[in-house]
């Protein structure tokens, strides 16, 4: 039991219902309760905690019927939920406005002041506002690159102040140069490792600025191809010991799904695609959209498909989360990197919840 679980086990003891953040079950019953429930007390093995009743209902505990915690409206429940949705907000208000708004606008939006609303903000996506807002102007540019008919034209399309500007994201988000990404990595010297993981073959490239490929694949020998179609103009080599440290921690963000949401470090696509893929990396770890729903919520209720082509067109596995994404019925729909590997997914974050 690690320190954390030691905590809520006292609590749960305790029957400290005020103190308590998260809801407890238990295995042998299969049943979730409040702290604070009058029932006889689990043995502390058979207990699993989580975040939330959605979280609890999709690893398969029913509610209890003395503390029902399907009822449970406390206040400060209530604020976290008025938090979380302050918080989705001005994410899509970052998405939506040309320029970035100021940390003030959306803490006065969020009606909290703007200390409080930017730690808000970082316990819940891992980064400060001003951060976020940074990836989206960088995905806008690498979006541009991809379609303008020139780096000096996608400047102006992302609304960068400068080409200085231009070239400092593009080294951080690319990894080489926006003419090199142009150009298919030429001039580029690569270089990528690989290891297998419970999710298949997992690869990482780096230009000597950065993160510039990560890809999923069945076979080992598939990454290399992948990363050779992506850059077919560089030059490609196996590392030895230099992506070492990098390659632990994509590791790990697999292996914690329920950790804090981090942003991506290389997302492209088209104004929609990126509105859809930002939808997804919303959509909380252990619960799962339809697409008519992801169409809903952008404000595009009959883009139906339209929406199933972004999830088809999404090459970030596991970091913009269209594993999430199910039929209406809440059948698996197909998967980029195979519906087995979507069913794993789903599996492994309902039980990360537990742990």
């Amino acid at each position: 039991m690690n320190a954390i679980n030691r905590q809520r086990w006292q609590l749960v003891k305790s029957k400290n219902e005020t103190s308590a953040r998260f809801l407890y079950a238990v295995k042998t019953t299969g049943i979730v309760c409040r702290v604070g429930c009058a029932s006889r007390l689990p043995l502390p093995e058979n207990v699993v905690y989580f975040e939330d009743l959605s979280s609890a209902l999709l690893a398969g505990y029913r509610p209890c019927k003395r503390c029902q915690p399907d009822q449970l409206t406390d206040a400060a429940t209530s604020k976290d939920i008025e938090y979380k949705k302050a918080i989705r907000q001005a994410c899509e208000r970052i998405n939506q406005e040309p320029q970035p708004p100021v940390l003030a606008d959306l803490a006065l939006k969020a009606g909290l002041s703007p200390a409080y609303f930017q730690r808000k903000f970082k316990a819940m996506l891992g980064i400060s506002p001003k951060q976020y807002a940074q990836a989206v102007k960088a995905r806008r540019f690498q979006a541009a690159i991809e379609t303008a008919p020139s780096v000096t034209a996608a400047i102006y399309e992302a609304e960068l102040s400068s080409s200085g500007r231009a070239y400092e994201l593009a080294q951080k988000r690319l990894g080489m140069t926006p003419s090199s990404w142009r150009a298919g990595g030429k001039g580029e010297l690569l270089i990528y490792t690989q290891t297998q993981t419970e999710l298949g073959f997992l690869g990482l490239a780096c230009s000597p600025r950065g993160i510039c490929g990560i890809e999923l694949a069945d076979q080992a020998e598939a990454l290399a191809t992948q990363f050779r179609a992506r850059f077919p103009q560089a030059q490609l080599e196996v590392a030895e010991e230099e992506l070492a440290t990098l390659l632990e921690q994509l590791i790990a963000q697999i292996d914690r799904p329920a950790a804090v949401l981090t942003l991506p470090l290389d997302i492209q696509g088209t104004a929609f695609q990126e509105q859809v893929w930002q939808a997804l990396m919303l959509i909380p770890t252990g619960q799962t959209r339809s697409y008519a729903e992801i169409a809903h919520q952008i404000g595009k209720p009959k883009a139906v498909r339209a929406v199933a082509g972004a999830c088809a067109a999404n090459r970030h596995a596991i970091v913009i989360p269209c594993h999430r994404i199910v039929r209406k019925g809440g059948q698996l729909s197909g998967y980029r990197w195979g519906v087995e590997r979507k069913h794993q997914l789903l599996i492994q974050e309902a039980q990360a919840l537990t742990e």
